[in-house]
């Protein structure tokens, strides 16, 4: 990894204020809100959850909210974030991991693991390893849930080039994660909401759809969707002919 996130931990709040500029405004929480709502959408009560990549531990008092019940678990590379975030999250079990190996031992029985923007910063030939040492611990039934950059987001990119955090890192491409981990993951999104559906001409949304539903439908678990909430800048004619887009090509047989 690129990044030094022991360095990183004493202002990463700040600096990810800085990365994310006006688009977050004075909030950069709603960002974690989000994610964890999302999450619950997939989840409903799991009994124990595993946030892999926790760092100063953002997401933790959000999980607690959404699942009050749970048993939280965390997990980092990092020993001073892992610091920050047992200061502010007493009730959370921590573990320091540095490799597949590591974190395969360190859990067991874990019904959902939160993966949130962690995986571009694991080198490309260390994601199926990864991948493998969370199926590893998950519980019968148990869910993995990843939430990742979306490389086609004009702004999304832009935020990437110029942030500390992402460093050297590379975000992964719809095709690379198709091909990687399609046959054991289901993907949702990949419609950008600040391309063609914000920007474009309904033909160039049309385009923007057909693209995506190219890579991803292959052997299905695609989820069309938006990559976001749709905002209020995306003309009415685009989302109509991105839903009747989807609804045309997006057919099996």
């Amino acid at each position: 990894m690129k990044q030094d996130f022991d360095e990183l931990a004493k202002n990463y709040d700040a600096e990810l204020k800085t990365s994310l500029g006006i688009f977050a405004g004075n909030n950069i929480d709603k960002f974690a809100r989000y994610k964890i709502d999302a999450l619950a959408l997939f989840c409903k009560s799991p009994q124990s959850i595993l946030e892999f990549g926790c760092g100063t531990g953002r997401n933790l008092p959000f999980l607690r909210q959404k699942f009050p019940n749970a048993q939280i678990f965390a997990s980092d590379i990092s020993e001073k974030s892992l610091e920050i975030a047992k200061n502010d999250n007493p009730s959370v079990i921590f573990a320091k991991i540095d490799s597949p190996k590591e974190l395969a031992d360190a859990h067991k029985d874990i019904e959902l693991v939160f993966v949130s923007g962690v995986f571009h910063h694991i080198p490309f030939e260390e994601h199926k390893n990864y991948f493998e040492a969370l199926n590893k611990i998950l519980a019968q039934n148990g869910k993995i849930v990843i939430f990742e950059h979306n490389p086609h987001n004009p702004l999304t990119s832009r935020i990437f080039k110029n942030s500390k955090i992402d460093l050297g890192c590379k975000m992964l491409s719809p095709k690379y994660l198709k091909k990687t981990f399609g046959g054991r993951l289901s993907f949702r999104g990949l419609i950008s909401t600040a391309g063609p559906l914000a920007y474009g001409s309904v033909e160039e949304t049309v385009a923007d759809v057909r693209e995506k539903l190219a890579v991803m439908m292959d052997g299905g678990g695609y989820h069309f969707a938006p990559s976001h909430c749709i905002q209020d800048n995306s003309p009415p004619e685009n989302v109509v002919a991105m839903y009747q887009a989807g609804h045309r090509y997006g057919v099996y047989g």
